[in-house]
């Protein structure tokens, strides 16, 4: 019988490798060891062999009818995009979109050719401290509009209406401007 005050040893430390061999890493034990050959057996495929007619089918017809309702309608309305006719650009084209400089917000100012976040904040500020512009040439008082950034941008801007005279206290319209009276 052993004796129970002796206590065995087991050896935890991986095993040394032979002379002329190179050593295995420790979780290289822990892989099963029958390898599996993947090039043998045939790849699944994602959908079963009937199922891939009816999709292969389904989705040539869906895009055949997408083909054919673009084509009858683009035929019919002229193309697939309409203009509008409000304004013409730069070799008349249709450019569709106007902007009246007294109401404009930033945003607005922002969607013309050759206006930047700065030339929009100078021709607001120049609303603001000067007030509403009368004529499209009150545009080249701000600092970087030109003749030529102007000529780009008047088919983008609405005509401009004059602005309201303003009046004395009596009703009767005043002979200064600013001072109103």
């Amino acid at each position: 019988m052993a004796d129970p005050t002796s206590q065995t040893s087991v050896d935890t430390s991986p095993p040394t490798p032979a002379a002329g061999q190179t050593p295995q890493p420790v979780w290289a034990s822990t892989l099963p060891a029958t390898e599996t050959c993947h090039d043998q057996e045939p790849p699944r495929p994602l959908l079963p062999l009937p199922m891939q007619s009816v999709v292969a089918l389904s989705t040539a017809a869906g895009l055949l009818t997408l083909a054919a309702w673009l084509g009858f309608f683009a035929a019919f309305s002229g193309g697939v995009v309409s203009y509008d006719t409000l304004s013409h650009g730069p070799g008349g084209a249709n450019t569709g979109y106007t902007v009246d400089l007294n109401t404009a917000t930033r945003a607005e100012l922002l969607q013309l050719p050759r206006v930047g976040p700065a030339l929009a904040d100078r021709i607001l500020t120049r609303r603001q401290t000067v007030g509403p512009f009368t004529t499209l040439n009150d545009l080249r008082e701000i600092p970087g509009i030109g003749e030529v950034t102007l000529q780009g941008l008047t088919p983008f801007l609405r005509p401009l209406a004059p602005p309201p005279p303003s009046t004395t206290s009596a009703g009767q319209p005043s002979d200064d401007l600013r001072t109103g009276q």
